[in-house]
């Protein structure tokens, strides 16, 4: 693996297979699987379950991302917390400037998407105000406002829940990450997640109604796969590395930096639907990162709404998941959406968590007033 291919794994869970400097009778390599922590010269250092080990670049014999170690009993869909799921997804939209802050995530890329232009903000921070000040001054220096991602336990309150339909409150309610009657179910990490978004709003962060609350589901790829067998025939569905133009027109407007996020996960391929003659119907993005499968970017043309069509979809893309080694799969969806959410619980998908997103206001400059 080249340097720059180490940097971009920083903070990121691997299995380092390397040789010994002094073999063994038996062994002549042995495996670390762990956090990589950073690069020093011309060794990786990985935190594996003995601790840091210093792994020299000449000496790795295969090296793979894996996904995060679970944090609860369970399905290997459903053992991550909010916050393990959340970073992956920031590996399937990675960002052209992505900075720590404590264990938040600062993003920012020209302003394209939400995801890709707003504070990840995971865990409760000892100095909230302080926390929010650095982050509002990193966005001023980059010219943007300053929007807060908190992800929260599905049913947690606010206003993503009060803008739910019944059926999407009735699957939150039996999610992975939950509150329900007792906010002891909810976990210490969702706990942590529900105190930082009154934090939050206690420090001067507001909801801003354009920015959409989500949720995030989640499925074995496995049980996707399944929930399409015995489908009448569908489509014809090209699986390219390249995006289409007219499914790429439907989602959003073009531009350079929408197509650096469209191509910036690990490894990701476009599954497009067409008709006899040709012509698209539907697209969406999958994209392969740290062990998990994601979709998203799923796109009906109006035309070919109410046809099944982004069922078949789906089927594609976990199918060609699960051949790359995805054991799980994500995607998330606005919570307006009801036929998605529909869709994708009857394929098997259930939600994990919520985020929703807050808004800090500019800070007043010296010597403005109150209404000036």
């Amino acid at each position: 693996m080249a340097e720059r291919d180490w940097a971009r794994w920083i903070g990121r869970r691997a299995s380092v297979r390397y040789r010994l400097e002094t073999p063994v009778p038996g062994a002549g390599s042995t495996d670390v699987v762990g956090t990589v922590l950073g690069l020093d010269g011309d060794t990786v250092l990985v935190d594996g379950r003995r601790g840091p080990t210093r792994v020299p670049l000449n000496a790795v014999v295969t090296a793979r991302l894996v996904p995060p170690a679970p944090s609860r009993r369970g399905a290997p869909h459903t053992a991550l917390s909010i916050a393990e799921v959340a970073r992956i997804q920031t590996d399937h939209w990675r960002p052209r400037t992505l900075e720590p802050a404590g264990r938040w995530l600062l993003r920012a890329h020209d302003r394209v998407t939400a995801r890709a232009n707003s504070a990840l903000c995971l865990g409760l921070p000892h100095d909230v105000a302080g926390q929010l000040a650095r982050v509002q001054t990193w966005y001023a220096e980059r010219e943007q406002p300053t929007f807060l991602m908190v992800p929260v336990p599905a049913d947690a309150p606010g206003t993503g829940l009060e803008l739910m339909s019944p059926g999407l409150r009735e699957a939150c309610a039996t999610g992975v990450h939950r509150v329900g009657d007792d906010p002891a179910q909810a976990g210490r990490d969702g706990a942590e997640q529900l105190a930082l978004a009154d934090a939050l709003v206690a420090g001067g962060a507001f909801a801003d109604p354009p920015m959409r609350s989500a949720v995030v589901m989640t499925a074995a790829t496995r049980a996707v796969i399944a929930g399409g067998a015995g489908e009448p025939p569908g489509p014809r569905i090209d699986l390219s590395p390249a995006e289409d133009p007219a499914w790429l027109a439907a989602y959003r407007e073009d531009s350079p930096a929408l197509r650096e996020l469209l191509h910036s996960a690990d490894e990701q391929v476009f599954a497009i639907a067409r008709t006899t003659d040709g012509a698209t119907a539907a697209g969406l993005r999958v994209s392969i990162a740290d062990g998990w499968a994601g979709i998203n970017s799923l796109e009906v043309l109006p035309a070919f709404r109410g046809r099944r069509v982004g069922g078949y979809l789906l089927d594609a893309a976990a199918r060609w998941a699960h051949s790359r080694g995805a054991r799980s799969i994500y995607l998330e969806t606005e919570i307006s959406n009801v036929p998605a959410h529909n869709l994708f619980l009857r394929k098997g998908f259930v939600v994990h968590h919520r985020y929703d997103y807050l808004r800090l206001r500019p800070a007043r400059a010296a010597g403005d007033t109150a209404g000036s």
